[in-house]
C-alpha cells in the first residue's frame, strides 16, 4: 500500500474501528437557521473554497424587504 501512497497505519486503524462509529465519526450535520418563507435545500457539493449549499424558496424576505 506504502507504494501507491496510502498510510498502513491509517488503515489498521480503520480496521479497528466499527462501522458504526466510523460513519459517525466521518458524518457532519449542520442545522438550517429557522427563516421565514419555504426554503428547500437542493444539494450540497464541496467546493476548494468549503461547503457549498443549492437552496430554492418562495416568499422569503430579502435584505430589508417588508414581508407580505
Amino acid at each position: 500500500m506504502e507504494k501507491i501512497g496510502i498510510d498502513p497505519g491509517l488503515v489498521a486503524g480503520l480496521k479497528k474501528i466499527e462501522e458504526p462509529k466510523l460513519a459517525e465519526k466521518l458524518s457532519l450535520s449542520q442545522r438550517l437557521p429557522d427563516v421565514p418563507g419555504d426554503v428547500r435545500l437542493r444539494g450540497i457539493s464541496v467546493a476548494k473554497e468549503g461547503i457549498r449549499a443549492q437552496l430554492t424558496g418562495v416568499d422569503v424576505p430579502l435584505g430589508g424587504a417588508p414581508r407580505r
